[in-house]
């Protein structure tokens, strides 16, 4: 266990030693959050994260990427020839849908009437 003190200066401010920051695995630009209990304070480093990227830490994805990674790990993969071998390999699975308006991704044709989709 490492103990390390620091001098509070005007306004609040403290300098951490490089140890610290280096438990906490922060650096410059990063945050700190405080949370105060009962039976002390925790400190953990923040970084934020932008608006655009947060989808890839949601719960829900985070488990689609360790299951992915499980997969890999245990062999449960595939290899294919070419791009043409594994776009066949999909075609055998079914029609490829589009999540938000039910077209077949693949050729453009909205899967409940057959018809064209225009170019979005």
């Amino acid at each position: 266990m490492t103990v390390a003190r620091v001098t509070l200066l005007p306004h609040g401010q403290a300098m951490l030693p490089p140890e610290v920051r280096a438990a906490l695995k922060v650096q410059d630009g990063d945050q700190l959050e405080f949370e105060v209990s009962e039976d002390g304070v925790r400190v953990r480093g923040v970084r934020l994260v932008p608006t655009d990227q947060a989808w890839f830490w949601t719960k829900e994805w985070q488990q689609g990427e360790a299951s992915a990674s499980a997969d890999i790990a245990a062999g449960r993969t595939t290899r294919y020839e070419d791009g043409a071998a594994f776009l066949r390999a999909l075609g055998e699975l079914g029609p490829a849908r589009d999540a938000a308006d039910g077209t077949d991704v693949r050729d453009g044709r909205d899967l409940r009437t057959g018809s064209p989709v225009p170019e979005r």
